[in-house]
């Protein structure tokens, strides 16, 4: 269960868009604040649109925006439209036969990281994630002025 580049784009720019607080994005807009490959995010948001994370809006002063506030989009939301629902089925080491009961070297160890994992991103809101991001960017500037 790790994440794909398209999840990392995603979440990216569901992030940039809660930072500017409805106000519609272009995609090329996303693509050039996040350095992403535009028809690649284009893709991405589309489908997170069709899963309404996001709305779509056509014409000029249109682009993409959060569908809900950020604090009601939580990161497991995101993931899961991009990955799958079962993003995080199967096997780490990526054998056809892993279970419980037939278990690879690092099952049961993955096991609770995946738990971990999906208890993070269940309970994380775009909103806390933005707010966790402008509190470390705070630290770092602080670290730079002393």
């Amino acid at each position: 269960m790790i994440l794909s580049r398209a999840c990392n784009y995603g979440l990216q720019a569901v992030l940039h868009l809660a930072r500017h607080d409805g106000r519609p994005l272009l995609c090329k807009e996303i693509s050039q604040a996040l350095n992403i490959p535009q028809h690649f995010l284009a893709k991405i948001l589309q489908d997170l649109s069709r899963r309404s994370l996001l709305q779509s809006f056509k014409g000029r002063g249109g682009g993409f925006k959060l569908a809900r506030s950020a604090d009601k989009i939580k990161l497991l939301d995101v993931v899961e439209t991009i990955e799958g629902a079962e993003f995080d089925a199967g096997c780490v080491l990526g054998l056809r036969e892993c279970s419980d009961e037939e278990a690879c070297p690092v099952h049961h160890q993955w096991k609770q990281i995946r738990a971990q994992i999906l208890n993070m991103l269940s309970e994380k809101s775009v909103k806390g994630l933005l707010e966790d991001t402008a509190s470390q960017c705070l630290l770092a500037l602080a670290e730079v002025k002393n």
